[in-house]
């Protein structure tokens, strides 16, 4: 099989691969008192004549050193029952000088090498690019490169340069967007895979990853406006003297900017708002306005529970609407509720229906002028940009506390518009604290103190409960579940603990949640079963259980559960090990960051947009021109603004 083939790429798109790193074999380190512990090297010395051979746990090892220009001897050990070449290379070697990279690993003032490999004549004093490649092709993909590079050069210059023509730039205008300095595209992409020098890879790839953000800005940019769209009444205020309380000001130009763009033919608009400022009234507002002005409205949730109380709250506010909450069947025998239709029932005669993601199989065809996807977080790209929109028909409107990072990219690009809502209607606020993993006495002790005061206390795990097919050395044995914590805690308080997780029934179930909400219970013991959609008067405190293993998003939907009729709340985070810096930066970001908005701004950051111009990933690696790249939203940002004034320079 053809390398291109097995990377599953066009030919010209191989060298838009580009190198995730370099290994410099230029200015090989000979002077062992200039590397440091931890450090990735390339070392070159005498490879010493003594050479030891013998076992470790059964496994043969050989161990020797090299002499640096110091005369000091840095040693090295290396497994040799994986890597027969690598012992052969080795004994070849002996009295010679030789090049190899390593990990340094320093020990009671010695210093070691870990992982040795050595550097193949043909690279020595070249700058070598290293790919995301599959085990098969890492060996050969280097050499299948050279031999092809002059003919996939020709291919891939050519078909960027179509895509160029798309832009509309001068050739000297592009150069300066690019800050190409001179540079040709062919001589560019031949430094990014076979570089001069460190400065070499870097300016190509800044050049390359320009390029990109320019394409996907015309990509995204082209997104076009609806053909048919719904003229909306701008007073929609007559509509609100039903509901429970006064809009504020920013809910109330919510809504006539959302509808602004439904009569503008916007495609799609997103309202942003934690618990508490005002998201549901403002979207049921946007529904009900769609509704009176002749067109067909759906909303889709992620839960049968939001689903209920979304339900509940528009058709008391305006039971004339005569929405109607659609069901599978199988979602109507396991909910149990009086009254409500299944989806097999969805047909031209209904204006407004609500339901969860069942709606995207049974729709029946039936054309809608908005969706309102509630918690669009919970909801894959497919299922909101696709199965349930009607092209030049539907205004997609997004609502979440926490947007994914692909939206909240969207968003702060300028791509979509989108509403804030900041304000409660009751002052509000949750202290978040990372406890570390030696710290269960002080969230125990906490619990212990909410309980006997009379409190209520929602406690998240992220496991039912143990198999018994789990093994003794299973890497999550460290974890709590739910099930072992439930019977720990009844022992302490019997009668006031429930437990609700997916494995139980729907009657267990709704008996744990009746009882936290309105009955004796005080202790909930959870999975994420209770992340959106569920309200419990009066908690004021959550503890989640190995947070680690919870993406912010979630955790700061599980911390929304508390203080949502106001006041101050409390979210505690217990991991029960020692956690990674990396996850530790990451719920830190849950510490200081209170307010959802902010929140997915920090997520996108450290998690990456996903695919904004094209392609299904709502986070991390964009796909665009350059394969494996993932894109700087500062760059992003830089070259929006780069366009922008370049455009204000035209007029």
């Amino acid at each position: 099989m053809d390398v291109f083939s097995a990377l599953k790429l066009e030919r010209w798109q191989v060298l838009l691969k580009i190198p995730l790193s370099y290994d410099d074999f230029m200015s090989p380190i000979s002077d062992a008192g200039l590397i440091a512990h931890g450090q990735t090297v390339v070392f070159t010395g005498l490879l010493s004549s003594h050479l030891t051979s013998y076992f470790v746990r059964k496994s043969p090892v050989l161990s020797g050193s090299i002499i640096d220009t110091n005369n000091h001897a840095v040693r090295f050990s290396v497994f040799t029952s994986n890597d027969s070449e690598l012992a052969t290379w080795l004994r070849e070697h002996a009295e010679k000088v030789v090049t190899v990279k390593a990990v340094v690993n320093t020990k009671n003032n010695h210093t070691y090498l870990n992982s040795v490999q050595p550097v193949p004549i043909t690279q020595q004093g070249k700058i070598i690019a290293n790919y995301k490649l599959p085990k098969k092709l890492q060996g050969s993909f280097h050499q299948w490169l050279k031999d092809n590079f002059d003919e996939l050069l020709i291919e891939t210059v050519t078909a960027i340069r179509e895509k160029i023509a798309q832009l509309g730039y001068s050739p000297g205008q592009l150069r300066q967007l690019l800050n190409a300095q001179g540079l040709t595209l062919e001589r560019v992409i031949e430094m990014l895979h076979y570089p001069g020098s460190r400065q070499d890879a870097e300016l190509a790839r800044q050049v390359m990853e320009r390029l990109m953000c320019l394409l996907l800005l015309n990509d995204t940019e082209a997104s076009p406006r609806l053909a048919h769209p719904l003229q909306v009444s701008s007073n929609w205020q007559a509509y609100s003297h039903t509901l429970p309380y006064q809009l504020t000001d920013e809910q109330a130009q919510a809504v006539s900017g959302i509808l602004h763009g439904v009569n503008d033919r916007h495609p799609k608009s997103v309202l942003l708002g934690d618990v508490g400022t005002g998201k549901t009234v403002v979207a049921s507002l946007v529904v009900k306005s769609v509704v009176a002005a002749g067109g067909r409205a759906a909303i889709m949730v992620p839960n049968l529970v939001l689903g209920a109380q979304i339900y509940q709250e528009i058709d008391q506010f305006w039971p004339e609407l005569n929405i109607h909450f659609l069901l599978s069947e199988q979602e109507q025998k396991n909910f149990g509720q009086q009254g409500y239709r299944t989806i097999g029932d969805l047909d031209e005669q209904f204006s407004a229906v609500i339901g969860t993601t069942a709606l995207l199989h049974h729709h029946n065809n039936v054309e809608l002028d908005l969706l309102w996807c509630d918690e669009e977080q919970k909801l894959g790209l497919e299922q909101k940009e696709d199965t349930l929109i009607t092209e030049g028909r539907t205004h997609l409107l997004l609502s979440s506390a926490t947007c994914i990072p692909r939206t909240q990219a969207m968003m702060q690009f300028g791509f979509l518009p989108f509403y804030r809502l900041t304000k409660y209607h009751n002052d509000r606020q949750v202290v978040t604290t990372l406890f570390k993993h030696d710290e269960m006495a002080k969230v125990i002790s906490r619990t212990q103190s909410v309980i006997d005061s009379g409190g209520k206390v929602l406690m998240i795990c992220t496991k039912k409960h143990t198999s018994s097919q789990q093994s003794e050395n299973s890497p999550n044995n460290h974890r709590l579940d739910a099930e072992q914590l439930y019977r720990d805690w009844s022992a302490f308080y019997p009668g006031k603990v429930v437990l609700s997780h997916g494995g139980l029934s729907k009657t267990d179930n709704e008996t744990a949640l009746n009882a936290i909400k309105q009955g004796p219970a005080q202790l909930l013991v959870a999975t994420t079963l209770v992340e959106v959609g569920i309200t419990i008067p009066g908690l004021m405190y959550v503890v989640v259980l190995n947070p680690e293993n919870l993406g912010v998003v979630t955790l700061h939907q599980i911390r929304g559960r508390v203080a949502r009729q106001g006041g101050t709340g409390y979210c505690d985070l217990l991991p029960t090990r020692d956690i990674r810096p990396d996850t530790k930066a990451r719920l830190d970001l849950l510490v200081n960051h209170a307010d959802g908005f902010t929140l997915a701004d920090a997520d996108l950051k450290m998690r990456g947009m996903g695919d904004i111009g094209g392609g299904e990933n709502q986070s991390g690696t964009t796909r665009g021109l350059l394969i494996d790249c993932q894109v700087d939203v500062g760059l992003m940002e830089e070259m929006i603004t780069w366009v922008e004034c370049d455009e204000e320079m035209k007029k």
